[in-house]
């Protein structure tokens, strides 16, 4: 007996494909179904002529099918058109079913119930609406204010939540994919969920909010940003990703191998079996550029053109704003706290000067004194209960604001002396300054996000910091290169047009393993 619990609309099922095989080997020579409905469901009308051919395979194969219930009867003058009719009614039963189910689906729908499996974060209630379960939920608050608070990607929200927090599914393992949808889950939010959206009913089914919407709405801005800016990683060149060609393609990547004695860059056109060329377009003729001399050629390009006042202007605002914004993502937790400290301390001193000046008992001012001291104490325990590296990094970040700020005013000209307030709160980030950037130190600030001064120093243990520094400027930049025969247009939020000389690569790069360590 062959037991499933597959569709009986489908005629190449895994069972009837396992009976079609024993039949070809000559295992058994009848096959007995309890009914025509559990052998042939047609899907449409129309389809039931499927299921005689179904028996006339078998036939060949000197197999005869009966049934239980006797819906088709042996006798074969009557065996088609009785196979037939059952075909008929089985398929117009599946039909009828499916729509008085469909129908009772958009009713419970229609009445704010749940009809499927809930969301993480939700269970039904004793009617079947949506309700918050407060352990899920609990995570995925904590997903967002990482992702929003914290600033985590979701690689690292996902590092920190393997083994620590069980996944929706319950396993220990969480996908990066899980975590992507969850911060896009608009029903987390708006208090509507989609559900019964593509039967007809716009509203959806209520949802009970768990997420704050002013949150929500920073989340998607992050997340938007991110896709439209290529995202830093572990990148063989700081360009890889960035460049395309005047003709069209894209320019690809092609390590030191495979004979190959220098790393390059090069058109996709330029070859016989490329996609242009094979649709009938010419091939391109734009020479390819090794990498060291086009990554420098770049870089160079740039430090020059931030030697231009308005240029240095742009790259100190876009540093400005991610200063800002770290110190807007934790001070939504830590300011308002060290606030309310400061505001404690000036009514405790105000309490001294009343008690000077005798206005009022000494028991009362003793009181006041000692409530404002527990709610002090309070205050400072939330605080130390607080990660000391977020509120390092939100002071350190508050000291970096002034110092930009005045080189973005002093940007306006160059006629006058370099100011340097603020600039003692600057860690040394290097015994060395990289090679490569031998500029006034205002353009070397320009280069490097805010992160880079305020944060530890052990980022620059990585052999590859300076290509990770770059990496992030050419993003915050909006970097895309367009390649031409002997120029390269930077677009984005520095516009530049950078010359290409002939190809000679140098011999320095801004790769570490072909630079002197500091």
């Amino acid at each position: 007996m062959i037991a499933e619990d597959h569709t009986g609309t489908d005629l190449n099922r895994p069972g009837i494909i396992r009976l079609k095989q024993a039949a070809i080997a000559n295992q058994f020579d009848i096959l007995i179904f309890h009914s025509y409905d559990r052998f042939h469901r047609p899907e449409n009308g129309g389809d039931e002529w499927k299921g005689l051919e179904l028996r006339a395979f078998f036939r060949s194969c000197g197999v005869e099918i009966e049934f239980v219930d006797g819906s088709v009867p042996s006798d074969p003058r009557y065996e088609a058109a009785a196979s037939i009719f059952a075909g008929i009614s089985a398929g117009d039963y599946r039909r009828n079913m499916l729509e008085a189910t469909h129908r009772g689906t958009i009713a419970r729908i229609a009445e704010g119930k749940f009809t499927s499996n809930p969301p993480f974060g939700y269970r039904k209630d004793a009617d079947g609406r949506l309700a918050v379960d407060e352990g899920p939920a609990e995570v995925v608050r904590m997903i967002f204010n990482m992702y929003d608070r914290e600033r985590l990607g979701v690689r690292k929200i996902q590092v920190r939540l393997i083994g620590k927090v069980p996944s929706p599914s319950g396993a220990t393992r969480w996908h990066q994919s899980v975590i992507s949808r969850m911060l896009r889950g608009e029903f987390y939010w708006s208090g509507r969920h989609p559900l019964g959206v593509s039967m007809g009913i716009t509203d959806g089914v209520p949802c009970p909010p768990i997420i704050d919407e002013a949150q929500a709405k920073r989340v998607q801005d992050r997340l938007n940003s991110n896709q439209r800016i290529k995202k830093s990683t572990k990148s063989k060149s700081i360009l890889q990703g960035r460049i395309r060609c005047c003709c069209g393609g894209t320019w690809r990547f092609q390590t030191a191998r495979d004979g190959k004695k220098k790393a390059e860059f090069y058109c996709r056109n330029r070859y016989l079996d490329s996609p242009r060329v094979l649709g009938g377009g010419d091939r391109c003729d734009v020479q390819r550029r090794g990498q060291n001399e086009l990554e420098l050629s770049v870089i160079m390009g740039v430090l020059e053109a931030l030697q231009s006042p308005d240029h240095l202007a742009v790259a100190l605002e876009v540093s400005l704003k991610h200063a800002e914004e770290r110190i807007e993502t934790y001070g939504v937790e830590i300011a308002l706290l060290q606030q309310a400290v400061r505001d404690i301390d000036e009514n405790l001193a105000t309490v001294d000067r009343v008690r000077i000046n005798g206005r009022l008992s000494e028991a009362e001012l003793d009181a006041k004194e000692k409530e404002l001291l527990q709610m002090k104490g309070d205050l400072e325990r939330r605080l130390a209960e607080l990660d000391p590296e977020k509120i390092a990094e939100l002071e350190e970040a508050r000291a970096m604001l002034p110092m930009i700020g005045h080189l973005l005013d002093w940007a306006e000209t160059y006629n006058k002396p370099m100011p340097v307030t603020g600039m003692a709160n600057i860690k040394s980030f290097a015994s060395t300054s990289p090679p490569l950037i031998e500029q006034n130190i205002v353009e070397m600030l320009a280069l490097f996000s805010p992160e880079w001064f305020i944060g530890e120093p052990e980022k620059f243990d990585d052999d590859d910091w300076l290509v990770t520094a770059l990496n992030e400027f050419l993003d915050r930049l909006h970097a895309k290169i367009t390649m031409y025969h002997d120029h390269a247009e930077l677009e984005g939020v520095l516009p530049l047009s950078i010359l290409l000389g002939p190809d000679n690569t140098p011999k320095n790069s801004v790769h570490a393993a072909q630079l002197p360590r500091g």
